[in-house]
């Protein structure tokens, strides 16, 4: 458990520089926002007195001051970064432009407060990194309330803190982090929890980019497969880091931080998995992450999976079958060029004989120039085996299994998600009575994507609300009832 003290608004007086324009004497007030939600706005007002205007556009601010974080008063410098200026405006009195105000959006804020002078050896900076909320990262604890009112939380059992080792950056534990009451006098009256990450690194306290690049980007993959499991995406809102030299304060707000809310909850106390599988899963995936070729295709997957509750319908669709091929083209790559490969001289024959037919018919006025052109530019592009073929490969490179869901190819008369996806990629219109059956494919499609990511990452769908099992008992009939949406849509 970790305990800190609240913040309270800043004000003070520095240097504010604007694409390259600098003006000092600025002063600054910031109302910090809760450590793993909301903007920082940043309100400025200086005096011209005939210096050189600043325009809207991307700067910084820094300023020192004196601020107790919990360690006592000592020197404090503030820098916002990464920040966006706008609205400057000018308040005319008399003849002079005496005051100038502006509005910054600050997407990197932090707080360095020092704690003592140079020290040698091994540097130990202890990281405290701000999660945005996941239930089931939560650690065990009590809560024991008084008659006053006083709230006190005890810890659980160790084991009942999720701890792992994350390849490149050691052991990260989630535990909860307490700030205080500022004008609290008593050690007992917790003001605000957050949830945490902690770890031990060599990085200095003050090296932020060294933090961002090789521990808060390790651990970002570590809370994305988190949030994979639990259907909750959760991400690093800051952190704060301390070395014995000194301590920062680290607020992000660059990135967009997700409230917390949890996609589908089929299970009662998981996700994607039980609650006591959980971190099995964590401690299996990212190993096998870590050796993935495809990192970026399972992270794009992911992402897609964790915007499709704020997507209309039809993006929706696109959005998780562009996903979901975008995985697949990976896995058959290889697999895909050769086949294709093997066939050259054949192909090569077979177009040479169709162009010359084609040219055949247009003298002999059986065939137009501009079909003839039309049906040759085709008959030239072919580049890669047909998509039937592509997840023949599939089926062959990877345990994925998908043959009870909604057909990703089909033949006959089956509209398959592939020809769906395509319509509406394309523009094609849908009525309202195809509602309900977009909204079964897209569902399809979500099983489909946390399928093949269950699969690349090797974890097997028996310990997953997905698998053929277990669908028909976590989820609703209406949504496994492919046939009859497919009906709707093809009728």
């Amino acid at each position: 458990m970790n305990v800190g003290r609240g913040t309270k608004p800043l004000r003070n007086t520095g240097r504010l520089k604007v694409d390259g324009v600098e003006v000092a004497g600025v002063r600054c007030d910031i109302d910090l926002p809760s450590r793993t939600a909301g903007v920082i706005e940043a309100k400025f007002e200086w005096r011209s007195n005939g210096r050189a205007d600043l325009r809207p556009g991307f700067g910084t601010f820094e300023f020192d001051t004196k601020i107790d974080i919990g360690t006592g008063f000592g020197r404090s410098q503030f820098r916002l970064l990464d920040m966006h200026v706008s609205s400057v405006t000018k308040r005319v009195e008399g003849k002079e432009a005496l005051d100038v105000s502006a509005i910054g959006s600050v997407g990197t804020l932090e707080k360095i407060h020092w704690l003592g002078d140079y020290q040698t050896g091994p540097v130990k900076t202890l990281l405290t990194l701000f999660l945005t909320p996941n239930r089931m990262l939560q650690p065990w604890r009590i809560a024991e309330y008084s008659f006053t009112g006083e709230v006190k939380y005890h810890r659980g059992k160790k084991s009942d803190t999720i701890s792992l080792r994350v390849p490149g950056v050691g052991v990260v534990a989630f535990e909860n982090y307490f700030e205080w009451d500022s004008d609290s006098a008593s050690n007992t009256s917790q003001s605000t929890r957050f949830q945490c990450a902690t770890v031990v690194t060599g990085i200095p306290a003050t090296d932020s980019d060294a933090i961002l690049r090789y521990v808060v980007g390790p651990l970002e993959d570590l809370l994305l497969l988190a949030g994979f499991a639990s259907r909750t995406p959760t991400r690093c809102a800051g952190w704060l880091a301390c070395d014995g030299i000194a301590a920062v304060d680290h607020y992000r707000r660059q990135v967009s931080l997700p409230p917390g809310k949890q996609r589908h909850r089929t299970i009662t106390n998981g996700g994607l998995v039980e609650l006591v599988n959980f971190r099995k899963f964590l401690v299996a995936s990212i190993r096998t992450f870590d050796k993935s070729v495809f990192k970026t295709q399972i992270r794009q997957a992911i992402y897609a999976l964790n915007n499709s509750p704020d997507d209309t319908i039809e993006h929706r669709v696109v959005s998780l079958f562009s996903a979901f091929e975008g995985l697949v083209d990976a896995i058959v790559s290889a697999g895909a060029k050769s086949t294709f490969a093997k066939d050259t001289k054949k192909r090569d024959s077979v177009r040479d004989a169709l162009l010359a037919h084609l040219e055949e018919w247009v003298k002999t006025n059986e065939l137009s120039e501009e079909l003839c052109k039309q049906f040759a530019k085709q008959i030239r592009n072919i580049s890669s085996i047909s998509l039937s073929a592509r997840y023949a490969i599939l089926d062959k490179t990877i345990e994925f299994e998908h043959r009870d869901l909604w057909p990703i190819v089909a033949t006959g008369k089956t509209k398959s998600l592939y020809v769906l996806r395509s319509r509406l990629a394309h523009g094609a219109p849908f009525e309202e009575r195809h509602f309900e059956a977009l909204v079964t494919a897209g569902q399809h499609l979500e099983w489909l994507v946390e399928r093949l990511i269950c699969a690349v990452l090797k974890w097997p769908l028996e310990k997953t609300d997905l698998s053929v099992a277990a669908l028909p008992t976590y989820w609703g009939k209406e949504w496994l009832d492919w046939q009859r949406a497919e009906k709707a849509i093809r009728d």
